[in-house]
């Protein structure tokens, strides 16, 4: 069989042009009939974008002035963080809420058939919902905007809810951990009186010092008594040889008894006088034991003295009765001097104790203060998680509302019959070298028929 030329065809298609046109014609023919039978269907596109970061503004923290400053919301420049909400969009769970708003529509058709989702050049999310409503299809549109914020927000505020009850558990804990440090620390306030330490702090200091000048001059007044005892005894010793031997008695067994309470109440006194006031009712009892015991050892020295006496108008007898005088002046030096010892080293004991003291009140006042401080931050970010629960935060921006469509999306009249021209010009074509081909092997096909029947008849 020879291979035609391009010529040949075209004369093919030539003789058979009315062929091709009445194709072209029936099969926009059909097309028409067909665009006007079927039912239109309606598109709507609604554009949103989620912030690359979302405004999250508070409202009670002390940060709040910064925070609720406005910036300027915009979409993230690359596609990939638009991902995961086109996953949401595709989702059956949000297929399953727009299908309860909507209810003539099917969760199959709505996922696989009559939605698409695209993220434009701009990184803009475009929704195209198709419904033969064109009021349903924007409203289907703009629904999806609304539950992928709504879906976006319920994780977030299932968060904040689980740390709200977390928030106000450890608000409990911490307000019962707080009651618990304060207690300790009026406790122990109460326990070492440490309402006035640093004012106690300085009494001590200036108590110990005048005590320690007391001590210092009891010393000197004690080196002074020793000194004249020594010069009296000289004295004595020497006038005694005008006199005949005798016992000089200058104590008994009750002025040494005497001696021995006065050094008591001595000592009593200097310590309660580092703690008490003079007018305290304790401080004046000791003051009258020790004026009362004072009284009985004059007197009893009067009585020695006057029992002892060689000849009361002589040089030796007023010697004697000044060495008496100065034993008994030892005596309360010394009982003095043990008084200021005990009461300096009692001061001293408390002095050693009072840095001991103020670390552990600092201490106490400090986990006082960090449980104060942790409650207020409890407290505050409670507030602000409370504010952020009822607050409609919203996640996706909205920035074209679908509207219903004033044409349909489909079908097309203009389309369809363009797209059937074109499918009837070509139908034409291949009917018309269909026809051509029959009719060149026509002569073929009868000579192969003529002698198949030949040999049928020999048989």
């Amino acid at each position: 069989m020879e291979e035609k030329t391009l010529l040949e065809y075209w004369l093919v298609l030539y003789r058979r042009r009315l062929v091709i046109l009445l194709v072209i014609i029936s099969s926009m023919a059909a097309a028409l009939v067909f665009s006007n039978t079927i039912p239109p269907t309606y598109e709507a596109k609604a554009v949103c974008f989620i912030p690359q970061f979302p405004a999250v503004g508070t409202l009670s923290l002390p940060t709040s002035e910064k925070s609720l400053a406005r910036s300027p919301q915009m979409p993230s420049p690359t596609e990939e963080p638009n991902a995961p909400y086109i996953g949401i969009l595709k989702s059956r769970s949000i297929a399953e809420f727009i299908q309860k708003e909507f209810p003539h529509k099917k969760v199959g058709e709505l996922l696989k058939r009559d939605l698409d989702f695209v993220v434009s050049n701009e990184y803009l999310i475009e929704i195209y919902a198709r419904d033969r409503d064109s009021v349903k299809s924007a409203g289907i549109a703009n629904a999806y905007v609304k539950y992928l914020n709504k879906i976006v927000n319920s994780h977030s505020l299932t968060t904040m809810k689980k740390n709200q009850l977390i928030m106000e558990q450890e608000i409990k804990s911490t307000k019962a951990s707080l009651a618990q440090a304060r207690q300790r620390l009026q406790t122990f306030q109460k326990r070492h009186n440490i309402a006035a330490l640093e004012e106690e702090t300085r009494q001590l200091i200036s108590q110990k010092m005048d005590f320690q000048s007391k001590h210092e001059a009891t010393e000197v007044e004690q080196q002074e008594n020793e000194r004249k005892i020594a010069a009296l005894k000289v004295a004595l010793a020497k006038e005694g040889s005008l006199f005949e031997q005798s016992d000089l008695v200058i104590t008994s067994p009750l002025l040494e008894q005497l001696r021995e309470v006065r050094a008591e109440v001595d000592r009593k006194l200097a310590g309660l006088k580092a703690h008490i006031h003079e007018s305290h009712p304790d401080f004046i009892d000791l003051k009258e034991q020790h004026a009362q015991i004072e009284k009985s050892i004059i007197n009893e020295i009067k009585r020695i003295v006057n029992s002892q006496i060689k000849a009361p108008d002589t040089f030796y007898e007023e010697t004697r009765q000044q060495l008496v005088g100065l034993f008994v002046e030892k005596e309360r030096i010394q009982s003095s001097l043990e008084a200021y010892r005990i009461v300096i080293a009692g001061i001293d004991r408390r002095t050693q104790k009072i840095p001991e003291l103020a670390a552990q009140h600092d201490s106490l006042e400090m986990e006082v203060k960090r449980y104060r401080a942790l409650l207020q931050t409890l407290e505050n970010n409670l507030e602000e998680v409370k504010i952020q629960c009822i607050r409609d935060l919203q996640s996706v921006v909205m920035v074209d509302e679908a509207v219903p469509p004033p044409k349909p999306a489909f079908p097309v009249l203009w389309l369809n019959l363009l797209v059937s021209a074109s499918a009837g010009l070509i139908a034409g074509i291949l009917y018309c070298f269909f026809l051509n081909y029959i009719e060149q092997t026509k002569g073929d096909r009868i000579l192969i028929l003529l002698r198949t029947l030949e040999k049928a008849k020999r048989v």
